[in-house]
């Protein structure tokens, strides 16, 4: 071959070399080397979407295990509440109950009290009876017998009494003055103060009894309510009138409308007292003392958990955030996501 024949084409590569150097005559061609690395940004991208999809998915199953182990605890505290308040109704119950009873043992005291002392009245005045008999001569010389023999002390020359016919005593009339006069007056003096005495010790009985729940009360009320001073007021005031009317049953010489005015100031003391015990109890939602150690540990959980779930939420919510971030980076570099 010739250098004529070559000659020609020599120049063209001399114009396409000057082309190509300048750059504004050939388009960019991507080399295969910039298409392997799209193609391997595009599978970083998925394989962060898909884990973000995992994380998620992850996320929201543990939130709703959470919220539904919340929801049985929630449950159970309930119902630990509510056995709780029906065990506190039924200590209240059976409290009741034994003050009832107590108060029955303490009528059934007084009454015995008051029995006895009667039946020791009652052999007072019998023995008080046969003293005076027995120490009245002209009484026992009064009496003849039937065969008209006079009675000695100790019977030797009382003669024999037929088995068949049974001997009459003849009735002896005896003057009262020797009769009944003492008797009279022992039984006068002992019986009216005995009764009189009872009826003290009964009535001083029941104000103890009064006294004492008076007392529990303001035990309870201190213990309960420190800051409520109303009702420490009122029981204070219903314990004055109580000891007053203590210091007029021990006396015998009481005037009966001063004890009737104390009496029906106690019982009002006594009523503004109920109500107001019956008005905190109506305000009060549930039993807020004697929580058992189970509820309040159950209680200690459910707040954990309440802890744990906002973590997760704010976990949740930057997660969120980051893939919103990968999404826009994405759309940036003119990659679609795979769905």
């Amino acid at each position: 071959m010739s250098d004529s024949h070559f000659y020609p084409r020599g120049r063209e590569l001399q114009a396409g070399q000057v082309a190509y150097s300048r750059g504004d005559t050939l388009p960019h061609v991507r080399t295969s080397c910039a298409a392997s690395n799209d193609a391997a940004v595009h599978e970083r991208y998925k394989a962060i979407l898909s884990e973000v999809e995992g994380l998620s998915h992850q996320l929201r199953v543990t939130i709703e295990g959470r919220t539904a182990m919340e929801q049985s605890l929630n449950e159970e505290l309930r119902r630990a509440t509510k056995a709780i308040s029906e065990r506190d109704e039924t200590v209240k119950q059976q409290e009741v109950e034994l003050m009832h009873m107590r108060g029955m043992v303490e009528i059934l005291t007084s009454r015995l009290e008051f029995y006895e002392e009667n039946r020791r009245s009652r052999n007072v005045s019998r023995r008080s009876r046969s003293v005076s008999r027995k120490s009245s001569p002209a009484l026992e010389a009064a009496t003849p017998r039937e065969d008209g023999s006079p009675t000695t002390a100790r019977g030797f020359l009382t003669p024999r009494r037929s088995s068949r016919t049974k001997p009459k005593r003849a009735k002896v009339t005896t003057p009262p003055s020797l009769k009944e006069k003492d008797v009279m007056d022992i039984v006068n003096e002992t019986v009216p103060l005995s009764v009189y005495n009872n009826c003290a010790s009964v009535a001083q009985k029941g104000l103890n009894w009064v006294k004492f729940m008076l007392e529990r009360c303001v035990v309870i009320h201190s213990s309960t309510h420190k800051e409520d001073d109303t009702a420490k007021d009122n029981v204070n005031t219903a314990l004055g009138f109580l000891k007053d009317l203590q210091g007029y049953y021990t006396s015998a010489d009481a005037d009966h409308a001063t004890i009737n005015s104390h009496c029906a100031h106690l019982s009002n003391c006594l009523v503004k007292l109920a109500n107001d015990a019956a008005a905190r109890r109506e305000g009060v939602d549930g039993p807020s003392e004697g929580i058992s150690d189970r509820e309040q540990r159950l209680r200690v959980l459910v707040s954990t958990l309440a802890k744990e779930r906002d973590v997760l939420k704010k976990q949740a919510k930057l997660i969120a955030r980051e893939n919103l971030r990968l999404l826009g980076q994405l759309n940036e570099d003119g990659v679609a996501p795979s769905s």
